[in-house]
C-alpha cells in the first residue's frame, strides 16, 4: 500500500509540475513552410505574421519580445544544399562571432539546439529543423533576461519539443 501512494503522489506531482500541462496553450501553423509551435499562451502574445509569411514574433505581457519562429531558405541551395550539420556550423559560428558564448548545443539528423547567453547578457535558445520542400530551415529562438529565468525556462523544453 506504501509503494502504491508513492507511486501515485509521484505521478501526481510529475503531471501538476510539468510545464506542458501547467500554462494553457496555443498553437502557431506557418501555412507557408508548414512548420508549428505550441506555445503558452497566458504568457506570450504572438504579433502580426511577417509580410512575407516567414515567420512570427510573440510578445510577453510587457511587450518584450520573447520567442520568435521564422523560416529561410537553405543558404547554399542554388548549389549544393548545406546539410543540418553544416548549417549548425554556420549558426554555431555567427552566434560566437557576434559575441555570445554557447553554453549548450546537439546537433542530430533532424534538428539542432544552441542555447546560452548573448553579449547583451539574455538566455537564449535557439532550435532549427530542415524543411523538405522547399528547401529551407525553420528557426525558433526564445531569449529572456535572467531576472525572467523562473518563468521562462520551465517553457523551453515543451515549446521546443513541440516545434515541428
Amino acid at each position: 500500500m506504501k509503494y502504491t501512494t508513492t507511486v501515485a503522489l509521484m505521478l501526481c506531482f510529475t503531471v501538476l509540475s510539468s510545464p506542458a500541462y501547467a500554462q494553457p496553450t496555443s498553437t502557431y501553423l506557418n501555412n507557408r513552410y508548414g512548420y508549428s509551435i505550441t506555445y503558452p499562451k497566458t504568457l506570450l502574445t504572438p504579433q502580426a505574421p511577417s509580410p512575407n509569411g516567414d515567420g512570427i514574433a510573440l510578445h510577453n505581457k510587457q511587450g518584450k519580445e520573447r520567442l520568435r519562429c521564422w523560416a529561410t531558405l537553405n543558404s547554399n541551395a542554388d548549389a549544393m544544399p548545406n546539410t543540418i550539420q553544416q548549417e549548425y556550423t554556420i549558426r554555431a559560428k555567427e552566434y560566437t562571432t557576434n559575441g555570445a558564448t554557447v553554453t549548450y548545443k546537439r546537433c542530430t539528423a533532424t534538428f539542432f539546439v544552441l542555447s546560452g547567453i548573448t553579449e547583451q547578457g539574455f538566455n537564449y535558445y535557439l532550435k532549427v529543423i530542415p524543411i523538405a520542400e522547399p528547401n529551407a530551415y525553420a528557426s525558433v529562438l526564445f531569449t529572456y533576461p535572467n531576472t525572467e529565468k523562473k518563468i521562462w525556462q520551465p517553457q523551453i523544453k515543451p515549446i521546443g519539443t513541440s516545434f515541428k
